[in-house]
């Protein structure tokens, strides 16, 4: 019976690992790709051509200058996450609704308030308003979700479940983990020498997938070149699995001698 319950938890633990891992990383990559693929170019070059209609004797190098300063602003960025939400929701459904981006657009606008005046400020957001900028969200999400792209769904439904029970995760976590230290009391660090070890093979199946089928998949729907998605953390956590298991099996046996 100890045994199964020792199985069950450390399945348990690695589940939990992933769910707690991915979530991470789907944080910091995918509002990226997002935010790469999708959002940055098509929102500054709706702006800059707002800018060229309205203040049409600007020099091209201006202009150039102008929409990198905004790609790498950081409400693209907020926007991106807007766009991440609301697909998660638009899932259901299966059509784009309407995302509310005004605050963002007044920022960006406002960050330029170097280059122009207070009038022509007020002239190319009212051109951005008179453009269908909600055509860069209805583009992403045709893109990603409305074309039965299973991998892209299925990411971020795995965002949406991890985001609204991340905290129950954590707590699950620390409570499998109390639970296999004190039915193994006496054999603790065989037990978690084990479980570190099983967590460092969890691991390494994950980046085989990842950099084997993930990424591969995800170059192609999104038709980029570069690597997509940082699993770094995953490199440095399996490194500290290894040895932490080795350690611990170590002093187990040396214990035991």
């Amino acid at each position: 019976m100890k045994k199964v319950i020792n199985v069950l938890l450390i399945i348990g633990i690695s589940i939990l690992y992933l769910l707690i891992v991915g979530n991470y990383i789907i944080n910091n990559s995918l509002y990226n790709v997002i935010s790469n693929t999708f959002t940055s170019k098509r929102i500054s070059s709706n702006i800059i051509t707002a800018v060229y209609n309205k203040v049409p004797n600007i020099s091209i190098d201006k202009l150039s200058d102008l929409q990198v300063k905004l790609e790498k602003s950081p409400y693209i960025d907020s926007i991106s996450k807007k766009y991440i939400d609301t697909m998660v929701e638009d899932i259901k459904t299966g059509k784009p609704s309407r995302v509310n981006i005004d605050y963002e657009l007044d920022e960006l606008v406002s960050s330029m308030s170097d280059e122009f005046s207070k009038l022509e400020l007020v002239k190319i957001r009212q051109e951005i308003n008179n453009s269908d900028i909600n055509s860069v969200y209805e583009y992403s999400f045709n893109k990603l979700v409305s074309n039965n792209n299973s991998l892209s769904i299925f990411i971020l439904k795995v965002y949406n479940l991890t985001c609204s029970y991340i905290y129950l995760f954590y707590i699950l976590l620390v409570i499998f983990i109390v639970i296999l230290f004190i039915i193994n009391m006496k054999q603790k660090l065989r037990i978690f020498g084990i479980t570190f070890s099983i967590l460092s093979v969890v691991s390494l199946i994950f980046m085989i997938f990842e950099k084997q089928v993930l990424e591969k998949k995800l170059m192609v729907l999104l038709n980029e070149s570069s690597e997509l998605i940082n699993i770094n953390i995953f490199y440095i956590l399996t490194a500290v699995f290894v040895v932490l298991s080795i350690l611990l099996l170590f002093f187990h046996n040396k214990v035991k001698e």
